[in-house]
């Protein structure tokens, strides 16, 4: 097969993983390599002639299965619900102090949308008071959703300090590129300007921040902001990221400040054990069986 050819198999095998096939369209945003879309059109008829892929209306899968095209359906219904929801707090969430900015991963799991709501929430503050931000958006969680208790507990956080995400692998890099910015939109741009690795991954899906609003402040923020943007500020910023490194130690319940988490002074994120190993192993072992060999930036 052209390189052409396997790079389309090695891109459906990615979200094959997730029983999510792709649209025309989708399958050449995602592809691993740059092509032309009129050249990934033509190989993707070849491959539906071949019966290597199998196209089920408008998508295109590894499986010839129509119950994956109404679980896709199903998805991407519930999403439109999920960004709708999530917009209406990210514009409360954008109103507190030291929070940039706010947005949702467009992601694609599977029974993600129902109980865990706001897993996938990306929440960037500003330099040096990620911290205090967090304790002030768990304030504001245990406030509006008492009886919600995952409710924005497991958002990712990153201050302005450290916008280039650790995690380069492709993974990271779907996740970014299916991101959609809700609040802050110059915050957001600066976002994706120091991921510009994801292009190596993905060089043909665009970064956009269209549907991402201007900064917003209130006086209120614009005030508590002030009164902290000093030493004391910087105490109180360590202090509570030393208070989640105990409450972590000692294995104490979550509750406002604690988590399961990786972190530093400038991210903290979910900690979701070994799944980045076994989403890379599992791909690689897919791909051999399609085409032979694994995808060399895949096995970091």
């Amino acid at each position: 097969m052209s390189s052409i050819h396997t790079n389309i198999l090695a891109t459906l095998a990615y979200f094959d993983m997730f029983e999510y096939p792709l649209t025309r369209q989708e399958i050449f945003r995602f592809l691993f390599y740059k092509h032309r879309e009129e050249d990934v059109s033509c190989a993707i008829h070849n491959l539906v002639t071949e019966r290597r892929i199998y196209q089920l209306d408008k998508f295109y899968s590894l499986r010839n299965d129509h119950l994956i095209i109404a679980e896709r359906r199903k998805v991407t219904m519930a999403a439109r619900k999920f960004i709708t929801k999530a917009s209406a707090r990210a514009k409360w969430l954008i109103r507190l102090p030291f929070v940039r900015g706010v947005g949702v991963s467009g992601t694609f799991h599977k029974n993600l949308w129902e109980e865990r709501a706001d897993a996938d929430m990306l929440i960037i503050t500003s330099k040096n008071r990620l911290w205090i931000a967090r304790m002030l958006v768990n304030c504001y969680r245990l406030f509006a959703f008492p009886k919600q208790e995952n409710a924005l507990q497991l958002s990712y956080y990153i201050d302005e300090q450290e916008l280039e995400l650790r995690d380069k692998n492709l993974h990271t890099a779907v996740a970014i590129n299916m991101l959609v910015p809700l609040e802050g939109d110059i915050t957001f741009e600066k976002f994706y300007a120091a991921n510009a690795w994801v292009r190596s991954y993905l060089p043909n899906k665009l970064m956009r921040v269209s549907s991402a609003t201007p900064l917003s402040s209130t006086i209120c923020k614009l005030w508590f902001e002030k009164l902290f943007d000093n030493r004391a500020g910087n105490k109180l910023d360590n202090f509570l990221m030393r208070i989640s490194a105990w409450c972590k130690q000692k294995g104490l319940p979550t509750g406002m400040l604690a988590g399961q988490s990786n972190w530093g002074k400038h991210f903290k994120k979910p900690e979701h054990a070994g799944f980045s190993y076994w989403m890379e192993q599992r791909y690689n072992e897919k791909v051999i069986r399609l085409i032979g060999k694994a995808d060399h930036r895949i096995a970091q």
